[in-house]
């Protein structure tokens, strides 16, 4: 584990595949570097959550010509996704001070979801309401408070990014309660088991992603590739993916 002075700017793509552009690194975004296009989705939105918007809409748009694609605006859907061009799949992140954006073009990759969280938002008295009582006792029960903590903040990012995976598929709402992580700490990698079932997912499907500490925050990531055949054509095509 990194010390946590010493953080990096390569969070997230070292999560990813190779057919996956991330920009990533600091906020500094800037509300005027909005295109009119986007101005009303935060225009009352307090400075704070301004600069984080235009962090990410700068860097979603630094991938988008890293794909060949012509800069545009990236608007939100009522949900506050992104709603990403055609033909692309995309997800957003961002803690207080760091923003990361992950696109791919969907001939490579069906869907995207990232998240990164600073470690020590999530303290052990709050992962009762974010965990399910198997994962307290099967991932925490034998941790001291400042394990239980880390590996509690790599349970809790897991969720967020399988979530901004299939938030716009799944034909229900899911609930943290809905999505069981199990890390396999000897790789950096995590299975998601959705326990009941949640179509177009059948009960015990599973999802694999990856994870990584890095000082103070964590990352997790998950790309999934085309070969998976969990998805119907029709909720196929109108996914809207990655909230931000």
């Amino acid at each position: 584990m990194s010390s946590p002075a010493k953080t990096t700017c390569n969070l997230v793509r070292q999560l990813l595949p190779d057919c996956v552009v991330v920009v990533e690194g600091p906020i500094a975004g800037e509300p005027n570097s909005l295109w009119p296009e986007e101005v009303a989705f935060v225009e009352k939105a307090v400075e704070k959550r301004r600069k984080e918007f235009a962090c990410g809409r700068d860097f979603a748009r630094r991938c988008f010509c890293a794909l060949g694609v012509p800069p545009g605006p990236l608007p939100a859907n009522s949900n506050r996704s992104p709603r990403w061009p055609d033909g692309l799949v995309g997800s957003i992140t961002h803690t207080n001070t760091y923003c990361a954006v992950a696109v791919a073009r969907r001939t490579e990759v069906q869907a995207l979801g990232i998240d990164v969280e600073d470690v020590s938002r999530l303290r052990p008295d709050l992962l009762p309401y974010v965990l399910t009582q198997h994962e307290l006792t099967a991932s925490l029960q034998e941790l001291g408070p400042q394990a239980q903590q880390r590996v509690g903040a790599v349970l809790f990012s897991a969720k967020e990014a399988f979530y901004k995976c299939v938030h716009g598929i799944a034909q229900t709402t899911l609930r943290l309660s809905d999505i069981e992580i199990e890390l396999d700490q000897g790789s950096e990698a995590f299975q998601v088991r959705l326990p009941a079932t949640s179509p177009p997912f059948g009960t015990g499907q599973l999802f694999t992603g990856r994870y990584i500490y890095d000082g103070g925050r964590v990352a997790t990531a998950m790309a999934l590739p085309l070969q998976i055949q969990v998805f119907s054509r029709d909720l196929h095509s109108r996914a809207e993916l990655a909230a931000d």
